[in-house]
């Protein structure tokens, strides 16, 4: 049977996608509130292009000043313009330009007229309540969002379930924000023994708030001894900490253990810095491997896909039984990277250790979710079209993989209700 090109196969694959329920496994939002933006703010409150500019040349100290929307909208554009057109062809700013045509019908930001209809009509969406029904249910079929907000709260329409991030509030120096919480818990903290049921008890009480899961970043692990701990103990008047060090190592540990006990997953920041001046070689994900030795009862999902080390991930979700990855902003960092990801790991990894997708975006920016979601589907779609075109999957293994990265495998990995396709 002679099949249809390759692009007609990825055709009918997109379109099936977007009848898929999708679960948004990974996004940083707090409760709706009605905002106040335009088109140069969410591009400078982005802080992934925000990135790029800043390596592009523009002055840090700008992106705050050009945020201002009550400053003249014409005069910043101007201003930012010519920072905009070194970076207008990179995948972060792709969202930025599929998100504003398809929604606010934008054709490539050409003139100044087109960014005051687009800023118009991107603020009017952002003044109406229901924004997050409108961009996630409707425009996205995204039913189920797991967020990494301060505290947790609920939604009827998208449901969202809560990612508990511990590692905000480790600071360990006297009187910081970790002995703050443990006072309020009634808990004393006399030494560095008191750590391991002190770090408990908040898991524990944040897993009675509703958390679905806890979120730390990866790091070379090793389980820490208690002479590096009192050491740390003798000298932590240093509130920030690099990871590695005793105490975020003994408290990923104890993440780990909770997480096993309570039945939700740890999830891991691998890989890819988030802004200028980080040091990503201190998220390399194979730094993991003793972590999840030790804990193998405890559930870990990979964020990111390890990049920019997508070749050493990948073997980590094959031969790991514990292990999950995760394509969550991945789409993003590169699309490349990301297709070559999608092609390894069909080769690697079985089918059910794969989550499609996570918007990984604030309140400010959250309408960028579109664009990425649509980044994301052209990703997968790509390569399931490809294999099919060589004879290495057929279309009902095609949407059986769309259904389950984008939907069934989240689910399972964070015991989610629901559903995952509508009706085509």
């Amino acid at each position: 049977m002679k099949l249809p090109p390759t692009h007609a196969i990825m055709a009918e694959i997109l379109e099936r996608a977007k009848t898929v329920l999708t679960v948004d496994s990974h996004q940083h939002l707090s409760p709706e509130t009605p905002l106040t933006t335009d088109l140069v703010r969410l591009i400078l409150m982005d802080s992934y292009v925000s990135t790029d500019l800043v390596s592009a040349g523009l002055p840090p100290e700008n992106l705050e000043r050009w945020r201002d929307p009550d400053l003249p909208l014409a005069k910043r554009w101007l201003q930012l313009l010519p920072f905009w057109k070194q970076v207008q062809h990179g995948s972060y700013a792709r969202a930025i330009l599929v998100t504003a045509g398809d929604l606010y019908g934008a054709s490539g930001f050409k003139s100044l007229t087109e960014i005051e209809t687009v800023s118009s009509r991107l603020s009017e969406d952002f003044r109406q309540p229901g924004l997050f029904e409108r961009l996630f249910v409707q425009r996205c079929r995204i039913d189920t969002v797991l967020t990494q907000s301060p505290a947790p709260f609920t939604g009827r329409r998208p449901r969202f379930y809560w990612v508990f991030r511990p590692l905000d509030r480790a600071d360990f120096s006297p009187g910081g924000l970790f002995e703050q919480d443990c006072a309020k818990a009634g808990i004393l903290l006399r030494s560095a023994s008191d750590l391991p049921a002190a770090m408990d008890a908040i898991l524990k009480k944040a897993r009675q708030q509703g958390a679905t899961g806890f979120k730390g970043v990866a790091m070379a692990w090793s389980a820490p001894d208690e002479e590096e701990l009192r050491e740390a103990w003798a000298h932590r008047s240093q509130s920030a900490l690099l990871p590695g060090h005793p105490f975020l190592r003994l408290y990923l540990a104890r993440m780990a253990a909770v997480a096993a006990e309570v039945d939700i997953p740890v999830a891991l920041h691998t890989g890819a810095p988030w802004t200028n001046w980080l040091d990503y070689r201190q998220w390399e994900p194979t730094g993991l491997i003793p972590l999840f030795l030790s804990f193998r009862e405890t559930r870990f999902d990979l964020y990111h896909a390890g990049l920019p080390y997508p070749d050493q991930a990948s073997l980590l979700a094959k031969t790991f039984p514990n292990v999950w990855h995760n394509l969550t902003w991945a789409h993003l960092i590169s699309p490349e990277m990301a297709r070559r990801c999608i092609s390894t790991w069909l080769d690697t990894v079985p089918i059910n250790k794969i989550l499609g997708f996570g918007g990984d975006y604030s309140n400010e920016t959250v309408v960028l979710t579109y664009g990425h979601l649509a980044i994301a589907r052209e990703n997968v779609a790509s390569v399931l079209a490809q294999r099919i075109k060589d004879g290495l999957l057929n279309q009902d293994e095609a949407r059986y993989i769309l259904k389950a990265w984008f939907s069934e495998n989240p689910r399972n990995l964070y015991r989610l209700p629901g559903q995952t396709t509508t009706s085509p």
